[in-house]
């Protein structure tokens, strides 16, 4: 076995975090075919923990099979990032939720320097750093919750997200908006109001998802798309 295994990883878990960072970042791409054999070989195991490896693949959706053709990596649709948003939108909302009630002096304090810096980003028009500091926000903010399933929950779904291509919050968004909704979110933070928070975390992640389906050219049937946005 490859070192890249790790001393505690299964081999199944082994192959199938490898598959499943192969078809996040696109180097298996949809429709290529999973051969047991050539797996099996690449890996240096046996065809046990590789036909282990593609269930758990296929319970996640991202591989389909029929009992006559080999396991293929699963196509994506819009009607796809439309259900995963929906879930994301929960997920994410409770997560912020309870992070407002859990999180402590030094974390909010960590936000603030992370909106401070997405400002600055914005100002130097350094989108892809806006990006970066954008993603380390909710990633600080969502292990506040102190709920490790829920937050490896939250990760499962972004990862599979990343399949939908790069997408920059500031194609369709403007930066001003993002600021300001994520300047709103930490002043919730500050003053502990959960129910606030997880309000205007669901609205952040429906306006995400409209400007997404709208850079995929496809605006119709954004979830929550009736709803407009709540100011700070």
């Amino acid at each position: 076995m490859s070192g890249g295994s790790g001393p505690y990883l299964t081999k199944t878990q082994w192959v199938y975090e490898e598959l499943k960072r192969r078809i996040v970042d696109g180097r298996l791409r949809p429709g290529e075919p999973l051969v047991t054999t050539h797996i099996a070989r690449e890996f240096g195991v046996s065809h046990i923990p590789v036909r282990e490896a593609i269930n758990r693949l296929r319970s996640e959706q991202l591989v389909w099979s029929n009992p006559h053709s080999h396991a293929v990596v699963s196509s994506l649709s819009k009607k796809d990032l439309i259900d995963v948003y929906e879930i994301r939108i929960a997920l994410e909302s409770l997560a912020v939720r309870l992070a407002a009630e859990r999180m402590s002096a030094e974390v909010l304090q960590r936000l603030g320097r992370l909106v401070d810096e997405m400002e600055r980003a914005a100002e130097a028009d350094d989108k892809d750093r806006y990006n970066e500091l954008n993603r380390e926000f909710h990633l600080v903010m969502y292990s506040a919750c102190q709920n490790p399933r829920l937050q490896e929950l939250i990760t499962d779904f972004g990862r599979n997200m990343d399949r939908f291509g790069p997408f920059s919050l500031a194609t369709k968004r403007s930066v001003k908006e993002s600021l300001r909704e994520h300047r709103a979110l930490l002043e919730a933070l500050r003053r502990r109001d959960g129910i606030r928070a997880e309000r205007l975390m669901a609205m952040h992640k429906r306006g995400s998802a409209r400007a997404l389906l709208e850079e995929l050219g496809e605006a119709e049937g954004t979830p929550g798309a009736g709803e407009g946005a709540e100011g700070p």
